[in-house]
């Protein structure tokens, strides 16, 4: 959250931002190298999309899904970058204007703010360059501007792909506002009874 939010965007196209992302770069393809995967799950079989927000409160919850359902959380919709390619790398003017849409496409301004459509357009891209078949909208409670659009684009998912969506309030922050137990008990018979996962470990 710290680079994406606070760094990226006013940061732009500095050398130290360009550093950061070679080094992300050659970790990335250091970890591929050592045969290191994001994921403990020896077998996929859900590929989940955490709309609105990721668990920051509780990340454990992505490690006891993978475990109990073979669930892996492949995207969730504050992460996804909407990145544009830069072109016409000798024009000025041209390179402002792609800077300066490269930083509004950033969390917390992408997708959720501004017609719906654009989350929609989002949507579009994380279900299908990401192949999801489980939708979660892990809706933080303080942001109540997608909390107003979260029945469109559920519906749209439904209708679209034939994803049934389970809803979620959190705190991305607070993990007092919601127990383990409860995220467990709601995830888990979204999973059993909607999805028809069966439980790995019962």
């Amino acid at each position: 959250m710290l680079v994406l939010n606070e760094i990226i965007a006013p940061l732009a196209g500095t050398p130290e931002v360009t550093q950061m992302l070679q080094t992300q770069l050659d970790m990335g393809n250091m970890l591929i190298d050592m045969g290191m995967t994001a994921t403990k799950c020896p077998e996929e079989r859900y590929r989940v999309c955490l709309m609105q927000n990721m668990l920051w409160s509780n990340t454990g919850i992505m490690d006891w899904m993978e475990k109990t359902y073979g669930a892996i959380t492949v995207m969730d919709g504050f992460g996804y970058q909407d990145g544009v390619l830069f072109e016409d790398m000798d024009n000025w003017e041209s390179m402002k204007y792609q800077l300066a849409k490269s930083m509004l496409l950033v969390p917390m301004i992408h997708g959720a703010t501004g017609p719906t459509e654009y989350w929609l357009k989002v949507i579009d891209k994380m279900y299908e360059e990401y192949k999801v078949n489980v939708s979660i909208f892990m809706g933080h409670v303080g942001c109540k501007h997608t909390w107003a659009s979260g029945k469109i684009v559920t519906d749209y998912i439904q209708q679209k792909y034939g994803i049934p969506t389970l809803y979620v309030d959190v705190d991305a922050i607070d993990p007092r506002y919601k127990s383990t137990e409860e995220l467990r008990a709601q995830i888990g018979e979204y999973m059993e009874s909607v999805v028809g996962a069966e439980n790995f470990t019962k």
